[in-house]
């Protein structure tokens, strides 16, 4: 029987980060890869109010769980922040719904005649609606990815709130 070609779906429950584990006071897993730098400063493209979410993301996460390899990830949630945090500004300025600005369009067909179309002049949903809901939807995929959602950090029990209910049933023992 020929194999059926495709990618290969990963069924089950997502796996949860060494970094977790150790903050719930679980076992590591073996041969799991660890990367050994935390995430480390800005990057140098970030302008400064993306350098001030970016300190605020590493002063406000768990100590160790950002590493070099979520640099990217959490670049995409600063970035996303950034620009909604403007979007949202922008939109308090000119209001949600703006009126489209009227434009004449002069066409002249082969045979000598004029047209004149004129559209636009109604309201419309503002574009910085758009931006803002982009940005949004960037960020919510980076806050799960990164931990940084009220689900994520339920799943995180610290100190020794750990050690205390890393057997939920132990209480239960006859």
């Amino acid at each position: 029987m020929p194999k059926r070609g495709g990618p290969r779906i990963r069924s089950g429950k997502k796996r949860i980060p060494v970094a977790y584990r150790r903050i719930e006071g679980k076992p590591e897993p073996p041969n799991d890869y660890e990367p050994v730098r935390d995430v480390g400063e800005p990057p140098a493209a970030l302008d400064e109010a993306q350098r001030a979410k970016w300190r605020f993301a590493i002063d406000n996460s768990p100590p160790g769980l950002l590493r070099i390899l979520d640099r990217d990830m959490l670049t995409l949630w600063v970035t996303g922040v950034v620009e909604s945090d403007r979007a949202e500004a922008a939109i308090r300025e000119t209001g949600l719904v703006v009126k489209q600005p009227r434009t004449t369009k002069t066409i002249t067909s082969p045979n000598g005649t004029v047209t004149v179309i004129e559209s636009g002049g109604g309201l419309v949903v503002s574009p910085w609606a758009k931006a803002r809901d982009a940005a949004f939807m960037r960020i919510l995929r980076a806050t799960s990815e990164l931990g940084f959602s009220p689900t994520s950090r339920a799943r995180i029990a610290y100190g020794s709130e750990a050690k205390k209910d890393a057997n939920k049933f132990s209480r239960n023992k006859r």
